[in-house]
């Protein structure tokens, strides 16, 4: 554990308070001196080791949502903003103010092709807010498999003075904690992490906080995102520890130590994405601020683990037949497949299959009904999404 001051935000303990309460306090973490094994031997038993267990950590996950909105028809996400009937997808939407259009289906062009997009407001207080119930979901995955692991692509937008910020959030069931999660403020283009956290011992409350996600030596410092471009980013919850990870895909960005979380035990409800426009200083808010979200997925894993690459050439270089399909569907890959899932127009798992890290795998799909479905393949290097057509 390094030395350093961590910089943390309270939240309120609902999205759509009126208000928020914020004040920042220190910690000091002590580092702790490791003494390492001269004996190459040794170490590389170390490592054999820690690669068995990834491995092993890696073959019981499970794709439990899996989202790139290729399916989905350009203009609004839904037709209804009270949040009772379903949109595209599945995704039901409510707002404080605003309307149905804030919540839209837009092509991206080149590799994303069709993207989620989130408008915010231009006043100071308002929350767009697009969810899933994932408690169902959450409660079909294998026994030990705690962690949950959010993942999805994030386009900044440009420049901007809005007040605006941009979530990806999982509620409990009265959504007065935050599991785990991420926040883009557009101004300042800092991304943070989210979590339910217990700061009683900093002369605090137990809440929900904001955390700042670099350090530098033994400082903790912003992670700033550039303008206008996309980042693969994620967050994990363990469920038996309560710890939070706050992740991207190089690896290089996020530096920050991971959080120990006060909400242990607790199961997940919903998986959100968020356009608020909170005023954390008083100033007025005149300008709304837009993002785009894509390849949004949800794992259950045995063991924390590392983003996936999404579209990786060495996955994407399969095949599979036959399409149409009747009963079954046979795949093969150059590399390796590790699991298999399988998604109704709306976005629900209908098929999960864990394949054990072989090249080949077949599809049982005889109970499934007439239709279009996507079927998403995660490998040792990353995650594809097809279009399947059961006849």
């Amino acid at each position: 554990m390094g030395i350093g001051q961590s910089h943390r935000i309270k939240y309120s303990s609902h999205f759509n308070n009126s208000a928020v309460k914020i004040f920042c306090f220190s910690i000091v973490l002590f580092a702790n001196l490791v003494a390492i094994n001269p004996k190459i031997e040794y170490m590389k038993k170390s490592l054999l080791l820690s690669f068995a267990l990834l491995t092993a950590a890696l073959g019981q996950a499970q794709t439990l949502l899996s989202d790139d909105a290729t399916a989905y028809t350009v203009g609004n996400v839904g037709t209804d903003i009270t949040g009772a009937t379903p949109g595209q997808g599945g995704w039901l939407t409510t707002v404080t103010a605003g309307a149905n259009s804030d919540f839209q289906v837009v092509n991206a062009g080149g590799t994303y092709g069709n993207v989620i997009q989130l408008t915010g407001s231009n006043t100071a207080v308002n929350t767009r807010r697009m969810y899933k119930d994932v408690s169902a979901i959450w409660g079909t995955r294998t026994a030990g498999n705690d962690v949950a692991q959010v993942q999805f692509d994030f386009y900044t937008g440009a420049a901007t003075t809005s007040a605006n910020s941009f979530r990806v959030i999982l509620y409990n069931t009265d959504l007065t904690r935050m599991l785990a999660g991420l926040t883009y403020i557009a101004a300042t283009r800092e991304l943070r992490g989210l979590g339910y956290y217990d700061n009683t011992a900093g002369g605090g409350a137990v809440g929900n906080y904001s955390f700042t996600l670099g350090l530098t030596g033994t400082t903790f410092t912003a992670v700033t995102l550039a303008q206008n471009t996309w980042y693969t980013v994620g967050f994990s919850y363990n469920k038996t520890t309560g710890e939070l990870k706050f992740k991207e895909l190089s690896g290089t960005m996020v530096t920050a130590p991971s959080i120990m979380g006060a909400s242990t035990g607790t199961d997940l409800s919903t998986l959100n994405l968020l356009a608020n426009a909170i005023s954390t200083s008083g100033q007025a808010n005149t300008v709304a601020a837009t993002a785009q979200f894509d390849n949004v997925s949800l794992r259950a894993l045995a063991a924390d683990g590392p983003l996936l690459r999404v579209d990786n050439p060495t996955v994407a270089a399969f095949s599979f037949y036959p399409n149409p399909a009747d009963n079954v569907v046979n795949i093969s890959t150059v590399g390796n497949i590790e699991s298999v899932s399988i998604a109704d127009i709306n976005g629900r798992t209908v098929r999960n299959q864990k394949v054990g890290l072989e090249d080949q795998a077949q599809i049982d799909v005889s109970g499934l009904t007439s239709g279009v479905y996507f079927m998403t393949v995660e490998g040792d290097s990353g995650r594809v999404t097809k279009k399947v057509i059961k006849h």
